[in-house]
């Protein structure tokens, strides 16, 4: 007999599969534009000729950033999600940013879950 990872009724808990279908399609949406600034660049071969220049004018543009209030690129950045891509293709492009921690946006998410670490005031 298989075991169900749906609560054991039958029914899939909706609440988590909506959630991770947001989360999957915000992925997806990263690395699609991620993907939309390097494509030109990415099966050039590595090191070549003017790439660094190619790099440096997507980097002085302003871009619509899905997720983020950010207009701009750094050169460096997108020579990283050049690299990345090459690596793993485009799974490779919807990794978060090292520098930011996953935190819930809402404030009042923030306080939920800060109550529930620590418990309800006594």
């Amino acid at each position: 007999m298989q075991a169900s990872l749906d609560g054991g009724d039958g029914l899939e808990q909706q609440g988590s599969t909506d959630m991770n279908d947001t989360e999957e399609a915000q992925h997806r949406e990263v690395a699609l534009f991620r993907y939309r600034l390097i494509a030109d660049l990415a099966h050039q071969p590595p090191g070549a000729a003017g790439i660094g220049e190619q790099l440096r004018a997507k980097a002085a543009q302003t871009y619509d950033i899905p997720g983020t209030l950010r207009t701009s690129v750094a050169a460096e950045t997108l020579r990283d999600w050049l690299h990345a891509y090459r690596l793993g293709g485009c799974d490779a492009l919807p990794r978060p940013r090292a520098d930011q921690q996953q935190r819930p946006e809402d404030p009042l998410l923030r306080l939920v879950g800060h109550r529930t670490q620590f418990g309800p005031p006594k």
